[in-house]
Order: C-alpha cells, then structure tokens, then sequence
C-alpha cells in the first residue's frame, strides 16, 4: 500500500514523468507545470464546517502558543543589529524624512482630507522637524514618569505647548494622556483659552 502511494504521487525511479500525462518532468515532483494547473483548478478545497470550527476551539481553548519571533533568538537579534551599520540608519532615515515630506504619502496613511474626523484645513499634514527621535520622546515621557502634567494618568501622547512641531525644545514638550491632548487641541480650535 505504502508502495502504491509513493508511486502516485512521487517520482522515485529515474526517468521522472508526469502522474498524470507521462510527460518527462525535470525533477522529483509528480506532475508537469500543465499537468500541476490544471490538477489546481479541479483539486477539492477545505471546508469548515460550524461543527469542526467548534471541535478546534474547543481543542484549542486554554491553551497557550509561543509565537516568538526570530528576533528573539539571540543569534539572530545580533545578526539583525549588525546588519542596521550607521549609514544604513541614516539612509533609512533620511528616506522616511524624504517621503513624509509629500503630503500626498502622509495621506495615504489615514482618511484623505475633509473625510477625517480630524481634518481642519489640512493642519494635520505638517511635517515634524528632524530632532523629533524616540529618544527625545522617551526623554519627555522619562521627566514625569510617564505620567500626564495635567491630570497625573498614563501619559501617551507628547503636546507641543505653542502648537508648532518644528519646535523640539524640551520646555515646549509635554507629556499628555489622550483625553487631556484631545481637550487641549478642540479647546484651542474653538477659540477657547487653553489651561495647561
């Protein structure tokens, strides 16, 4: 039986041909590139019934799976690291900066234009001056122990207090949760006095 099965399915004997047409075939596969197509259009597809997505959650359900990725692999995690040398950084970041400079590419990322929620005259498509890094942004959130300045919450958000993003120094930078961020910038555009 074991016998029968290799031989349907897989070219063990020189010459290697084709299962289906007996066409000659370069390697130890079992059909030919026509044969193998046409075998695809006609093969029968997996079905999942409710009974056996119920049987898999079932089976499955409390338990736990370790996902990791290869980046957490030590031998890998060094590779990765070498491989990010100080030019190639710089080229990455220069090509980001590049690229966000088009408003047209900032856009593709979210609702274009009057279609956002958020959108008043095009505000949100400034672009941030170059010192704007994760380190100064850690810095910022590091003064207040990751705290927001107005309401003592978890701060998630970093608020330019004279509303300008080219302006990077730490004295305008405040750490903010998103609710007080939100009130901060609706009470700013509905001509309130904002209270910081």
């Amino acid at each position: 039986m074991a016998d029968d099965y290799k031989r349907k399915y897989y070219n063990t004997h020189k010459p290697y041909l084709c299962i289906d047409c007996g066409a000659p075939v370069e390697r130890k596969v079992a059909r030919c590139k026509d044969c193998a197509k046409e075998a695809i259009k006609h093969r029968q597809t997996y079905v999942r019934t409710d009974e056996h997505k119920a049987l898999m959650s079932s089976r499955l359900s409390g338990k736990t799976h370790n996902y990791a990725p290869a980046s957490k692999n030590p031998e890998v995690a060094k590779k990765i690291s070498e491989s990010w040398t100080k030019e190639k950084r710089e080229l990455q970041s220069n090509m980001v900066i590049e690229r966000n400079k088009s408003i047209e590419q900032r856009l593709k990322y979210g609702s274009v234009a009057s279609n956002n929620p958020m959108w008043i005259d095009g505000r949100a498509t400034n672009v941030y001056a170059r010192g704007w890094t994760k380190r100064l942004k850690q810095e910022v959130f590091e003064r207040t122990s990751h705290l927001c300045d107005i309401c003592g919450a978890n701060a998630m958000d970093i608020h330019h207090k004279d509303f300008k993003k080219d302006n990077n120094s730490l004295d305008n930078l405040q750490p903010l949760c998103r609710s007080c961020h939100k009130r901060i910038h609706i009470q700013r555009d509905n001509n309130k006095e904002v209270k910081i």
